[in-house]
């Protein structure tokens, strides 16, 4: 919960690098600011279907998901690879759509979490017979933070002192069922289902993050409408001000972007080989004149060399 402990503790950090320096303070405090750095710092971590995936922050602190991916971007040698030969069906344009909500379901707001990365845990398999993978980003909130909430269409002013800027740790848009609701619905009823904004850290942490201060407004045009007309929403955000040197060491190493893990590279996490373009452009070239052999002979017969691997993909 909100608390002054964290902030206490900024406090006496921003003191120390501001009279002694921050090299100084990392020798004197080594400990305190190897913890400030777990928890400033985006975490990936990623398990193959059949693997146990564990995620563990600090004492004192929680996980907050910031994205998930369940399915397969790159060719099984790269990451993952399946048991035995890879089929010609094997998708690499595969992903869960459930996967992001799952993770929050599991993971959110506890210290740990541990479970079995399997199709079944995703609800519909994606890509039946394609080994997959689970990639998570997630960051260790503390126990202690900074918690603002306005209501639709108000705005929101986040400010730290000098030589201070903001660390986002969450942020919900939308009509959340867990916590207090700051904001009376336009028709005087309560939700029965809860109604959130997929991205709303997202687009708080691109607007807020690393900045001294920011100003959003709590509006549709800006997070969208994930509720239904006449229901109020709200915007909540948690962070803390810590001194920005210190927020630029924990985050220097890293050059991923936790939001975009659901492309080719996984937002920057994968940096390993990948199916070149011109592979890539020969394969939509065999695999179209497969489609036109069978076209003109009207027929998929699964004897025929080759042409049984479309027809599968067809049918």
């Amino acid at each position: 919960m909100p608390g002054s402990w964290l902030t206490g503790w900024l406090w006496l950090v921003a003191t120390m690098v501001s009279l002694s320096g921050y090299p100084a303070f990392l020798e004197a405090a080594p400990e305190f600011s190897g913890y400030l750095r777990k928890v400033l710092k985006n975490h990936t971590i990623h398990a193959c279907d059949g693997e146990q995936l564990t995620i563990l922050c600090p004492h004192k602190t929680s996980i907050t998901i910031l994205s998930a991916f369940y399915g397969r971007r790159v060719p099984s040698p790269n990451l993952c690879p399946a048991s035995g030969e890879i089929s010609l069906e094997e998708d690499i344009n595969c992903s869960s759509a459930t996967a992001h909500q799952k993770m929050m379901d599991e993971c959110q707001d506890h210290r740990w979490c541990h479970f079995l990365v399997h199709s079944r845990v995703f609800g519909p398999d994606p890509c039946p017979g394609t080994h997959k993978y689970l990639l998570v980003s997630y960051k260790c909130r503390p126990a202690n933070y900074r918690l603002k909430t306005v209501c639709e269409n108000d705005k929101m002013r986040l400010q730290c002192r000098s030589n201070s800027v903001l660390a986002i740790y969450s942020s919900i848009y939308g009509r959340p069922l867990r916590g207090k609701l700051e904001c009376n619905s336009m028709n005087g009823t309560e939700p029965e289902i809860e109604c959130i904004a997929p991205d709303a850290l997202r687009r708080v942490s691109q607007r807020c993050h690393k900045k001294r201060n920011c100003t959003l407004v709590a509006s549709t045009a800006i997070f969208g409408d994930p509720c239904y007309p006449g229901v109020k929403k709200q915007l909540r955000v948690s962070y803390t001000c810590v001194p920005r040197q210190l927020l630029e060491e924990a985050t220097r190493e890293s050059r991923e972007d936790p939001f975009s893990i659901s492309d080719y590279t996984h937002g920057g996490w994968y940096t390993g080989p990948r199916l070149s373009k011109r592979f890539q452009e020969n394969l939509m070239i065999f695999t179209n004149s497969l489609e036109t052999i069978a076209h003109i002979w009207g027929t998929c017969d699964p004897s025929w060399p080759y042409t049984s691997a479309w027809c599968d993909m067809r049918f």
